[in-house]
């Protein structure tokens, strides 16, 4: 139960860096583009890759906006 709960906040603290980051180059979150199970799936790779969330996530915006 221990591991559901630390994912549960992992999951959380990446949406909230990915809404941010949609929130600061377009005004709006990241529910205004990408659908929950999108969010899901880039949460999966973000897991994988073994960077820092605030890089992964900057790099979804960009690619997202074609910037």
């Amino acid at each position: 139960m221990v591991s559901e709960a630390k994912n549960a906040i992992e999951i959380s603290e990446f949406l909230s860096v990915l809404s941010n980051e949609f929130m600061h180059h377009s005004g709006y979150g990241v529910y205004a583009y990408l659908t929950h199970q999108t969010i899901y799936d880039f949460y999966q790779q973000y897991a994988l890759a073994k960077v820092p969330v605030q890089t992964f996530a900057r790099k979804l915006v960009k690619e997202h906006f074609g910037s």
